[in-house]
């Protein structure tokens, strides 16, 4: 072999060394990206069966609450019949008058807690319209007049674009709000701030708006953090646990998202998320969940 096949040949040789070296490379890169994307994919396959169980328990305990609540309606509505009855018949009768009046409000408490017992496993059924958000969060605050006026709180208001508008059912979304400001007010007790507050999304959310609700309460107990939409979950006494469980499904009927957190000043702070324009695959789906969950 002469020195000029030797030289060609360890040229040949470096040269399919280097494709080889290469070709490894780039192996390694795309085994790494397909790593990455498994992780990805796997992380959100997780999350869609932590999704599909809380659905699951979700109608089970929808399934129990709406046939109990049936068989709690029936008496309750006699009872109102009588109670009316009587409450006419004791018109002269000032004490015995405030007993039955006293029977009258229990009554219409618990049949408000039926309702939205039924209202929760039934399920919501928006009828959108154009309607304008921060019209919606103003009405919701007068509905909560009556909460408010008993309480030394502070309410203080901050529409940022007051003219942002939305397809949206305009009756459920002024409940979810209310839910929320009461909510807000049965945290804080006899004194307070709320601050309630709307503008449009920016950026990428462009196509959205919000709405936020933050208090001077306790905040979120650390016990509740992961649980504080899940139905019949409460630390309130006398709560139902459904108020923010409706909110959720209320939003989430809409295509939308909320979500909540404590303030580093003390407090929380509720934040609804909406599209201005549903999206008919996604709305009525099974939403975003919880406190800002991992």
């Amino acid at each position: 072999m002469t020195k000029s096949s030797v030289v060609d040949s360890r040229d040949d040789l470096s040269a399919v060394l280097q494709v080889y070296s290469e070709a490894t490379e780039r192996l390694e890169v795309s085994h790494d990206r397909l790593m990455a994307e498994v992780a990805r994919l796997s992380a959100e396959l997780v999350q869609k069966n932590k999704l599909l169980e809380r659905k699951r328990r979700l109608e089970i305990l929808g399934e129990m609450a709406a046939g109990v609540a049936h068989e709690i309606r029936n008496p309750l509505g006699g009872i109102v019949l009588y109670a009316g009855l009587l409450e006419r018949e004791l018109a002269e009768s000032p004490g015995s008058l405030r007993l039955v009046r006293s029977i009258l409000s229990g009554v219409q408490s618990l049949d408000a807690i039926v309702g939205d017992l039924l209202s929760f496993t039934r399920g919501f059924e928006p009828a959108p319209g154009r309607c304008c958000l921060a019209s919606v969060v103003a009405q919701a605050l007068m509905d909560a007049v009556g909460d408010i006026g008993r309480t030394e709180i502070r309410v203080q208001r901050e529409f940022a674009d007051p003219d942002v508008e939305l397809e949206a059912d305009e009756g459920l979304l002024r409940r979810a709000v209310l839910n929320l400001v009461r909510n807000a007010v049965q945290a804080m007790g006899r004194e307070g701030d709320l601050f309630v507050r709307t503008g449009a999304g920016q950026g990428t959310q462009a196509e959205s708006c919000w709405m936020e609700v933050t208090d001077t309460g306790p905040g979120i107990a650390p016990d509740m953090e992961t649980r504080l939409f899940e139905p019949y979950v409460t630390n309130k006494e006398g709560g139902t646990g459904l108020g923010l469980a409706i909110v959720q499904k209320i939003v989430e009927s809409h295509g939308g998202r909320v979500t909540a957190e404590n303030r580093d000043g003390g407090g929380a702070s509720f934040r609804i998320t909406l599209p201005l324009q549903p999206d008919p695959v996604t709305q009525g789906g099974l939403g975003q969940i919880g406190v800002n969950e991992e």
